[in-house]
């Protein structure tokens, strides 16, 4: 993770990205990080601003993040008690 340092397996840096995204849009401050998350539409990975695209594909997600992978939109809409925060994206109303 470019925010805290940690190594985070990839299908859990979406869920992990989505604390850290959550945090920022609230004003929160994280003790002890090496980077702080965009403020204006973060990447679900790496939490840089405009530095990455995604998009839905058949239903699946396709980052150009070096830190993203492919993963099923509509279940990584489902949240769970494992993974609380969805972090998915969704398709723009103006495309």
């Amino acid at each position: 993770c470019r925010i805290c340092k940690k190594n985070i397996a990839g299908p859990d840096r979406q869920n992990h990205m989505g604390k850290h995204i959550l945090l920022a849009q609230r004003g929160m401050v994280e003790d002890n990080t090496a980077a702080e998350v965009a403020k204006d539409y973060p990447c679900g990975f790496c939490g840089q601003d405009a530095a990455c695209t995604i998009a839905i594909s058949s239903g699946k997600a396709v980052s150009s993040c070096t830190e993203g992978y492919q993963f099923m939109v509509k279940a990584a809409l489902k949240p769970s008690g494992a993974k609380p925060c969805t972090n998915a994206p969704i398709k723009c109303a103006l495309c």
